[in-house]
């Protein structure tokens, strides 16, 4: 019906849990084709973006309730009709919503928790993150420091656990150099412009990236363009198991 309906012109948006998300994998699959042979036909007039929602995200949340295959269906799209958002905070969920709004004949997703984090980003900064793909905070002194990290932290509730862990760590190394890269957008995941998410470092060994859904993903995109066999990845994993030795009586 919501496919439908912004055929029309008019707009709508799909909210869901990251569980249930994945029962409209094939129709969001079925648009996807839709829209690729679509931009072909001229006459076509431009339509509302189809919008999704994924709320309830699979690191704080209950067993029940994790599920980030949609994820892998839509980061595997990297030819300018997906955009998947990750904002950090409340500004950049605003910024990253104004954008899905303005974009047109395309897949616009925002992967976002329900908890009322703190302002990280002013206004300002939200929409020059949307527009640049990343932000970036350094912790401790690079000319002082002995040994540089990358940690990569992609969606909010990651992003938090990784401000915390990189304030607690430069507490007990002050030789130690952090930069922690927040990915807003998947386009900084395409091929020509992820390099732009480390500067000038070509090689950077020492990273860790913590994300929303499954590490293969992840793994896959920053493996076509860095020797990721070093880097360590932190994310979603199905692994649920009952003790077999707990009795029941």
């Amino acid at each position: 019906m919501l496919q439908g309906y912004i055929q029309t012109g008019r707009d709508g948006l799909y909210v869901t849990y990251e569980a249930f998300a994945p029962i409209t994998a094939s129709l969001i699959s079925q648009y996807y084709k839709f829209l690729k042979i679509s931009n072909y036909c001229r006459w076509r007039p431009q339509i509302p973006s189809l919008k999704y929602i994924l709320t309830s995200l699979g690191w704080r949340n209950t067993y029940t309730h994790q599920n980030p295959d949609l994820l892998n269906t839509l980061l595997s799209k990297t030819d300018g009709l997906v955009d998947v958002y990750f904002p950090s905070d409340a500004n950049q969920t605003l910024a990253c919503f104004i954008e899905m709004l303005s974009r047109k004949n395309s897949i616009q997703v925002s992967v976002v928790g329900k908890t009322n984090f703190e302002i990280l980003r002013s206004k300002e900064q939200a929409y020059k993150d949307v527009q640049k793909g990343f932000w970036t905070k350094d912790y401790g002194f690079k000319d002082r420091a002995q040994k540089e990290l990358y940690i990569v932290a992609i969606g909010d509730y990651m992003v938090k656990e990784a401000m915390d862990a990189c304030s607690e760590i430069i507490r007990h190394y002050k030789n130690l150099y952090i930069k922690l890269i927040a990915p807003v957008c998947s386009r900084i995941f395409y091929k020509e412009k992820l390099k732009e998410m480390f500067g000038r470092e070509t090689n950077p060994k020492d990273v860790i990236v913590v994300c929303t859904g499954y590490i293969n993903i992840f793994r896959g995109l920053f493996g076509s363009v860095y020797d990721t066999k070093n880097w360590k990845f932190l994310g979603y994993k199905d692994g649920f198991s009952f003790n077999q030795n707990v009795s029941v009586s």
